[in-house]
């Protein structure tokens, strides 16, 4: 009975250890690249505080900044899921990027291309045009 108690505690504590490990494995990586970069900022003779300062007042400093690069960013966010998801379905995906550039050109065009058309027919048809040629682009 105590050798069980003992192995549970011993197993409790490992469980424990891989979860601080799991915690503090990205954040020592996101350290790390602080601190890389923060060499390079030195190599090219800037203060790393005022760029580092610098870079998050450009991100962070308005309500405008901050929408602003949540607009870039989505993009981005929406082919790293799909790369996510491929990946846990088996497959390999890495041209996310320009499924979304050849997509969007796409759709883009068709609505260029039917102006007249009224808009609950014309925005389906934009999405799914976008989509085929994203998905046959992903094909190749």
């Amino acid at each position: 009975m105590l050798t069980r108690l003992r192995l549970a505690s011993r197993q409790e504590l490992a469980s424990r250890v891989d979860s601080l490990f799991g915690v503090l494995l990205p954040i020592a990586g996101i350290v790390a690249a602080l601190v890389a970069g923060a060499f390079v900022i030195l190599a090219v003779g800037t203060n790393p505080l005022t760029a580092y300062a610098s870079l998050l007042d450009g991100a962070f400093g308005s309500v405008h900044q901050v929408a602003s690069g949540l607009n870039r960013s989505t993009p981005y966010l929406i082919a790293a899921l799909g790369v996510a998801i491929a990946f846990r379905a088996g497959a390999f995906n890495i041209g996310g990027e320009g499924q979304i550039a050849l997509g969007g050109l796409t759709a883009t065009a068709f609505g260029l291309a039917f102006p007249n058309f009224p808009s609950p027919i014309l925005i389906p048809l934009m999405i799914i045009s976008g989509a085929v040629v994203g998905g046959i682009w992903a094909g190749i």
